[in-house]
């Protein structure tokens, strides 16, 4: 997770749309088509529904409540583990 996360930061710009508009405009084939892979490492779908979970916390944390949101989700307690690992990533990237 610390790598997809770091590899965020670091190229903001990438992602699967901005590769298919290259594709398109360019004639250019993705990276992740080819044995070079992709630079974001993909995240498992535990971390995509954390991911999504805390963007949706984030976002809205002045509007409505967490737990509010965490039910809306039907957040599980398997969820606010990754959650909390998520937030200890962060942190660990944003300390260096």
């Amino acid at each position: 997770m610390i790598r997809h996360i770091r590899a965020r930061l670091d190229f903001p710009g990438v992602a699967c749309k901005e590769c298919e508009k290259s594709r398109q405009i360019e004639g250019d084939i993705p990276d992740c088509e080819t044995a070079k892979g992709c630079i974001i490492p993909l995240l498992g779908e535990k971390g995509v529904r954390a991911m999504a979970i805390r963007d949706k916390l984030m976002k809205l944390r002045k509007l409505v409540d967490p737990q509010t949101i965490l039910t809306a989700y039907g957040a599980t307690v398997d969820d606010l583990e990754m959650l909390i690992r998520l937030e200890d990533t962060f942190e660990k990237v944003k300390n260096g």
